[in-house]
């Protein structure tokens, strides 16, 4: 198996780990609670 084959296991086993984890609604509701944005690309034009 090569490097890039070896991260890509990697990785997918992570990412599942992490949806068993903290299912998609769990997730959701919390971005649902989350203040909104500050706006970036605003605070980048008034510094």
């Amino acid at each position: 198996m090569d490097i890039l084959e070896t991260i890509k296991t990697y990785k997918l086993d992570e990412i599942a780990a992490a949806k068993a984890a903290r299912p998609l609604s769990a997730l959701e509701a919390e971005a649902r609670e989350a203040p909104a944005p500050r706006g970036f690309a605003r605070a980048l034009d008034r510094a």
